[in-house]
């Protein structure tokens, strides 16, 4: 019976690595190599030393901030409002485009609720395929497709503000500034890829912002 079971779980991982071989190829994805996914992490690696020598992260800058939304974009011509950027942010889904969300948020079942309320309006609205991840968990599964798939994702990075920062034994950093590295590395990488992708970032409490991004997005999905 343990040959058995051997023999199954071996040809359950053959056939998981043939399919995912499969949709690679549909998607442009080699999944068996992910160069920009490496690249991410010497982007992440590089934050972390500059954090080292002045603590503090080379942080994009903000565009508008309203009611604990500050928009990031990285473009010349700077928003007069945080959802009026992120409506031309939007307005950029064109037919066979995708959308990802990227939350580098705290993982809470609410917040999970109200991020998938914001997925399925924007799906609604602009008709297209929309994706939502917690990062940086999403990094070692969808990260190449991101950055070395086809240029067709229209990504919105929404990070928040940790209570406080646990140390990681011997690193010179804790744990929650490994994850701002790791999301302003991957950032930056979509940018330098030519990705068209923002960033939200909630200042205030999570249970308080998140939902008024929500009702920003439902005031949004009636005028794109």
């Amino acid at each position: 019976m343990a040959g058995d079971d051997g023999k199954s779980r071996l040809g359950t991982f053959l056939l998981g690595g043939l399919l995912g071989g499969l949709a690679g190829a549909v998607l442009g994805v080699n999944p068996f190599d992910e160069p920009d996914v490496a690249r991410g992490k010497e982007q992440t690696s590089t934050l972390l030393t500059e954090w080292r020598r002045s603590r503090r992260l080379p942080e994009w800058p903000s565009d508008v901030e309203e009611d604990g939304l500050v928009l990031m974009t990285k473009s010349n011509k700077k928003p007069t409002s945080v959802s009026k950027g992120l409506a031309a942010h939007l307005a950029q889904a064109m037919p066979g485009d995708y959308l990802a969300l990227q939350a580098y948020l705290t993982p809470t079942p609410e917040a999970w609720r109200i991020l998938q309320e914001i997925r399925v309006a924007l799906r609604d609205r602009l008709r297209i395929a929309t994706t939502v991840a917690w990062g940086p968990r999403y990094l070692h599964s969808t990260g190449q497709l991101h950055k070395g798939g086809p240029t067709s994702g229209l990504f919105i990075q929404i990070t928040g503000e940790d209570r406080e920062d646990v140390a990681i034994p011997g690193a010179g950093y804790g744990f929650s500034t490994l994850k701002a590295a790791q999301a302003l590395g991957d950032l930056q990488s979509l940018r330098d890829g030519a990705r068209r992708v923002i960033r939200l970032h909630l200042t205030g409490k999570q249970a308080q912002t998140l939902p008024q991004l929500l009702q920003m997005v439902q005031g949004l999905t009636k005028r794109l």
